[in-house]
């Protein structure tokens, strides 16, 4: 089960566990919009960690379900921390390109690179 949660600093994080589907992608994003409007009205920018290392298989209606995030979700910088997977970034990263926030979507290996460019 996916676990989206506000951490102290003001990140919503995102870190995915084991098969995903459209309908995790469906409640991810509604629970994400929560934590976006909690930072809005405190003027915070909104900063998303999405942790993909654990993420287990995914079909396509999931990876159009990430698209759709990346537009839907008003986000100022998105880090995407992924594994060695070659292939799981090639897809994620062509997902991006989809997008049209590419620019403000960095991918790393680990959690404190990714912090670090959140916060720069």
């Amino acid at each position: 089960m996916n676990k989206v949660f506000l951490d102290d600093d003001g990140v919503i994080r995102i870190v995915y566990h084991g098969k995903f589907t459209a309908a995790d992608g469906e409640r991810d994003i509604e629970n994400i919009l929560l934590h976006v409007t909690e930072l809005e009205a405190t003027h915070q920018p909104v900063l998303v960690l999405a942790d993909t290392r654990d993420m287990g298989p995914h079909t396509l209606a999931a990876r159009q379900t990430g698209l759709k995030a990346r537009e839907v979700i008003p986000f100022q910088k998105m880090a995407i921390i992924t594994n060695e997977d070659v292939y799981a970034t090639t897809i994620s990263k062509m997902i991006t390109s989809l997008s049209k926030r590419q620019k403000q979507i960095g991918y790393f290996e680990n959690e404190d690179e990714a912090l670090k460019w959140l916060h720069s």
